[in-house]
């Protein structure tokens, strides 16, 4: 039963419970004084959607151990809010230091759930490690 949760072994084979561990723990959630919360608790809500909510998704360039002295940032952003997104304004870092703030007109908007690329001025990396951060500022 390697794809059993209770079988302590981390793996991504983890995928189930026993019908005796799930009897178990109904049991427990069901009796027991310190667990009682649990069957009430706001964490079996689901989350209530944003209106804006994009999110940076992946960064596709700067890659970890990529040496080109003159690099193009890109990353991947998802729309994960229930509105449309037509604009965004996001900032490069690199280093602690803003080296662009950029604004974006997505035409078309991004709908709910899609994806897109976004690409920034390209930057020049010195020999030696950087620290490159996105941060979405605003949206619409």
């Amino acid at each position: 039963m390697y794809q059993n949760y209770l079988d302590y072994t981390d793996d991504v084979c983890m995928n189930l419970f026993t019908i005796g561990q799930i009897e178990r723990v109904a049991e427990v959630l069901e009796n027991s004084p310190r667990r009682a919360s649990l069957l009430t608790s706001h964490g079996l809500s689901d989350p209530l959607p944003q209106l804006n909510d994009l999110s940076i998704r992946a960064i596709l360039s700067p890659l970890d151990g990529e040496c080109a002295a003159n690099i193009t940032p890109v990353i991947e952003v998802r729309n994960y809010g229930s509105n449309a997104v037509a604009s965004a304004q996001i900032s490069l870092t690199i280093d602690g230091n803003t080296i662009e703030t950029k604004d974006f007109t997505l035409n078309p908007a991004l709908d709910p759930l899609q994806i897109t690329t976004l690409s920034f001025s390209s930057a020049l990396f010195t020999n030696g490690l950087h620290t490159v951060t996105f941060e979405i500022v605003l949206v619409n």
